[in-house]
């Protein structure tokens, strides 16, 4: 919770609201091989959220693809390891989007 004083000097008013949860976020990544491991926090407790990839940085969200699909743990964290690293491609770029 917070306090939203935005009319304290209209009126005198102050009033709690709910302050904004944290993103989810990477803690620890790791490459292997052609093995990606990520590892996460502050997702929504057992929510969903989809792993995007692009070779490209500078592309709308929308035209990333997705890499795989998988659910927060009760406590908002995330552990994933799939084979999608390309030796072909110099660099990729990942993002976490939740559901």
């Amino acid at each position: 919770l917070a306090w939203n004083t935005n009319n304290l000097t209209v009126n005198g008013s102050i009033s709690v609201v709910s302050a904004a949860a944290p993103a989810p976020h990477f803690t620890k990544i790791g490459i292997t091989g052609t093995t990606l491991t990520i590892q996460g926090t502050n997702g929504t407790s057992n929510g969903q959220y989809v792993l995007l990839q692009s070779t490209n940085l500078a592309l709308p969200l929308n035209q990333w693809s997705p890499a795989l699909t998988n659910s927060f743990d009760s406590n908002g964290n995330f552990n994933l390891s799939t084979n999608i690293v390309s030796p072909n491609n110099p660099r990729e770029f990942y993002r976490l989007k939740t559901q």
